[in-house]
């Protein structure tokens, strides 16, 4: 199931969280990291050179996710048995929209208006952030619980016991930003995508 968590950003990007069991010391060991059968591009364009420099760039100087920031990053976008699919989130949704009705129709009739003349009046806003802002704290609370879930049940299995784990971000800005974000660069490490779309 996918689930997006938290604030997003307006950015179209993917972050990834990549399991290393150590970390490549040189371009070389990292190439035959994510890369150990002999290829020579991806697409047809791109060269797995290039997706390998890209990240070996990347790599210099980053230094393996806690737990918590993993959990933060987990809460910032749509993954695996994230949020927006959970039955939970649905209940939540529904209940929201219940509520945001029930303003609306108090407000209507109390000035005999529209729900777009609502907007004018003050107390109908001030009442309406009201439940918005109750509504935006159960979903992180929400989100929370899931990510802190998720990281349980897939940190803690054979594929990523003893792994060290590194976040890079890449963004489909042109040919090579789709290569990076959504060639699936990573497939021979352990890694979770976490899209911000």
């Amino acid at each position: 199931m996918k689930i997006r968590n938290g604030f997003v950003s307006n950015s179209s990007s993917s972050s990834f969280i990549v399991g290393f069991t150590s970390i490549p010391e040189t371009k070389g060991q990292l190439l035959d990291i994510m890369f150990p059968k002999d290829m020579e591009y991806l697409d047809g364009e791109t060269s797995v050179s290039s997706v390998v420099s890209r990240v070996w760039q990347d790599l210099e100087g980053a230094k393996p996710m806690t737990k918590e920031e993993i959990i933060e990053e987990l809460q910032c976008g749509t993954y695996e048995d994230g949020i927006y699919s959970n039955w939970q989130y649905e209940a939540l949704r529904k209940k929201e929209t219940e509520v945001m009705n029930k303003i609306d129709k108090k407000f209507c009739e109390k000035y005999k208006c529209t729900t777009e003349k609502c907007y004018d009046y003050k107390d109908w806003n001030k009442e309406l952030n009201t439940a918005r802002d109750k509504f935006w704290e159960d979903q992180r609370k929400l989100s929370l619980k899931l990510a802190k879930e998720f990281m349980k049940d897939n940190f803690t299995t054979k594929e990523w016991i003893n792994k060290i784990p590194i976040k890079f971000e890449y963004e489909d800005h042109g040919a090579f930003g789709c290569v990076m974000e959504h060639g699936d660069i990573f497939r021979n490490l352990p890694h979770i995508r976490i899209s911000k779309h």
